[in-house]
């Protein structure tokens, strides 16, 4: 599994920026959500190309043992 991180950047003007690493979906919004609660009203929110993609679960079966 990919390694999954949240970096936040605080500018000197006080704007943060907030971004999820390594999350794809959903998945980025659940990472990201209880600092979006905690910071209050979000200004703006930028969805990235990985937003969209579609994670990969990976299932392993094995048979016969």
């Amino acid at each position: 599994m990919k390694n999954r991180s949240i970096e936040i950047t605080v500018r000197a003007d006080g704007e943060l920026n907030i971004e999820a690493l390594g999350f794809h979906g959903i998945d980025c919004d659940h990472a990201t959500a209880f600092l979006e609660q905690a910071l209050g009203q979000i200004d703006r929110k930028e969805r990235k190309p990985e937003y969209y993609r579609r994670a990969q679960n990976q299932r392993v079966q094995k048979v016969g043992q």
